[in-house]
């Protein structure tokens, strides 16, 4: 049995996912977005397929209708959510503010160790 359970990675994850939000609170206030809304464009813009459903049981439904209202996404014939002009835009300045707090945290691990991360990562979600 591995020395890791469901706790420590949620707390892992919850700790990963509040700093990305931090890492683009800053383009997400020139967006003038909420950092749960540019969470939610990061992943659109990184080319995840969304619909209503999904972002309900997400429980994002405020944060899509917030991206719709400000025209940064819109809802098409099938219910999927896909960024509009303005969304690829700020989807650009949010993943760029992220990559450089990548750039920050990776810079502390060898590439090696960069290298069995991404393997692990691919491996656990190679079933979902």
């Amino acid at each position: 049995m591995h020395n890791f359970n469901i706790t420590e990675f949620l707390k892992y994850k919850a700790k990963l996912d509040n700093a990305l939000c931090e890492a683009a609170a800053g383009a997400a206030s020139r967006c003038s977005i909420s950092p749960r809304e540019a969470a939610l464009l990061a992943e659109l813009f990184c080319g995840d397929r969304m619909t209503a459903d999904t972002i309900s049981v997400r429980g994002l439904t405020s944060e899509a209708e917030a991206l719709v209202s400000a025209k940064l996404a819109a809802v098409d014939n099938d219910g999927v959510i896909k960024l509009t002009g303005r969304g690829e835009i700020a989807g650009k300045s949010i993943i760029s503010a992220q990559e450089k707090f990548f750039e920050k945290i990776f810079g502390k691990i060898t590439p090696e160790e960069a290298f069995i991360i991404k393997n692990i990562i691919e491996k656990i979600s190679s079933d979902f």
